[in-house]
């Protein structure tokens, strides 16, 4: 019994079915406003968003090139400043180095005194066992010899070193950082 029916409206049910297919694809193409729109609509939507997007980046941009721009002008500020006091500082530590080795300058001929300069022409006396002797007269307190230009390069050295430490102290820390969102 079912198979007759089956063969007799056969042909209405699949063309019923396929009428219902048509109107589910013609509704959600060309949407109903009860159903919210369709394809067009939420094309239409997402094209929206797009644009929405694409202009909140560019604001995002244009506000990361100016925070980019505000940090280049600080720290090349800050490099100038660095470089101005290094130069300052340099001239006045050489300066003062050269006003030491002024001041506390050897005499010429060696460390000893004008009058013991005759006996400093002579080897010193060999001291028991075969080693080197000592001089027989030593100088009350200790005493060390720089060149003017050792004098000059570690002046200068410290000099560097504590401009890099002064500049360093200038850099932002990690825990001043504002936190990332």
């Amino acid at each position: 019994m079912i198979e007759a029916w089956l063969k007799r409206n056969l042909w209405r049910a699949l063309a019923g079915a396929l009428a219902l297919w048509c109107a589910g694809l013609l509704i959600e193409i060309h949407g109903l406003p009860v159903l919210g729109g369709g394809i067009r609509a939420g094309l239409a939507a997402c094209r929206a968003d797009l644009a929405a997007i694409r202009r909140a980046q560019a604001e995002a941009g244009a506000a990361q090139a100016a925070v980019n721009a505000a940090e280049e002008r600080r720290s090349a500020a800050n490099a100038k400043r660095s470089e101005t006091d290094y130069a300052h500082d340099l001239a006045r530590a050489l300066a003062a180095g050269s006003a030491y080795a002024g001041s506390n300058r050897c005499p010429a001929g060696g460390l000893r005194p004008e009058s013991d300069r005759s006996a400093a022409s002579q080897a010193p006396a060999a001291a028991p066992g075969g080693s080197a002797g000592l001089p027989a007269k030593l100088p009350a307190d200790p005493f060390v010899a720089v060149s003017r230009a050792d004098l000059q390069a570690c002046t200068a050295a410290v000099t560097y070193a504590v401009a890099a430490h002064n500049w360093a102290q200038t850099l932002p820390r990690e825990d001043d950082r504002a936190p990332e969102r």
